[in-house]
């Protein structure tokens, strides 16, 4: 997303890899501190009275297959919170983006990535994930992704469908950012959205690496997400020698709604967001 905090937690992670070819991680979480629009994130922690627990997996021991997946439950409804400084419609819930749950849910995960042996790389990928909701209607997305690399370009096409009778929550963490249509500025979450994404990349020997990618939008359910396109343009520079490490990158994204914002003039909008990173 365009947003440049970041959710952080008090969790403990075990980490197993004594099957060959399998890494297995056991997760708790007891306390999540949501971003917040006003830096102010260390006054509106969430203190979970039930541990969110976590089953994560991963397996290579197929050549060339890669399955994922992963299980997470919490019995955190959020009805004796009082997040009374975290601006509406968050407050007293969980801050699950976009619909606040404010009620207990499970959610899972499954992806399958195979890589192709031939000379020109190619790899295809299809992901499920599933919300069981605690009150409300159960939900989902799907999506496929197709990679590859011709003459020193990346070049990938991915869609999405989320199911048309709730939104998909955030988890803990905002936003689902594994979804294979994730851009920039807009999060493919929404209950009854189609994405499709195309995009590309090139590395320069310098250290120079650029990037596009076209995002299209189609949601019957909701007018205001539907026929929407986003274009991202990304620069990324990788220093060497005795910056080695050290790297800096921006990213531009250009999203033209097909209505008129609430409370706007314009229907067309800029994000941008600028990257320093260092890597001992």
């Amino acid at each position: 997303g365009p947003f440049p905090g970041w959710d952080s937690a008090d969790a403990a992670v075990v980490t197993i890899k004594a099957i060959p070819d399998t890494e297995i991680k056991l997760i708790a979480m007891n306390e999540w501190v949501p971003r917040s629009a006003n830096g102010s994130s260390d006054d509106i922690a969430v203190h979970l009275s039930d541990p969110l627990f976590s089953l994560y997996l991963k397996n290579n021991s197929v050549e060339n297959l890669t399955l994922v997946g992963q299980y997470m439950t919490t019995d955190e409804d959020f009805d004796d919170q009082n997040l009374t400084n975290v601006p509406p419609p968050f407050a007293n819930t969980n801050g699950d983006f976009p619909s606040p749950t404010g009620e207990a849910y499970d959610t899972y995960y499954l992806e399958a990535i195979y890589a192709f042996a031939t000379k020109t790389p190619f790899t295809v990928m299809a992901q499920y994930a599933g919300v069981d909701y605690d009150e409300r209607d159960d939900s989902g997305f799907y999506g496929v992704q197709v990679k590859t690399k011709l003459a020193g370009f990346g070049l990938s096409a991915a869609y999405t469908k989320v199911d048309d009778d709730e939104d998909f929550p955030g988890v803990y963490g905002h936003r689902p950012s594994y979804a294979y249509t994730q851009s920039l500025a807009l999060e493919p979450v929404f209950a009854g959205l189609q994405a499709l994404k195309l995009a590309g990349d090139y590395g320069f020997q310098n250290g120079l690496k650029t990037s596009l990618a076209l995002m299209l939008y189609k949601n019957d359910e909701n007018s205001a997400m539907d026929d929407i396109a986003e274009i991202d343009l990304g620069l990324k520079y990788k220093f060497s020698g005795a910056l080695d490490g050290f790297s800096v990158g921006i990213i531009t994204a250009y999203v033209m709604y097909d209505e008129t914002l609430p409370g706007g003039d314009d229907d067309d909008m800029f994000y941008t967001r600028a990257n320093l990173d260092f890597r001992f």
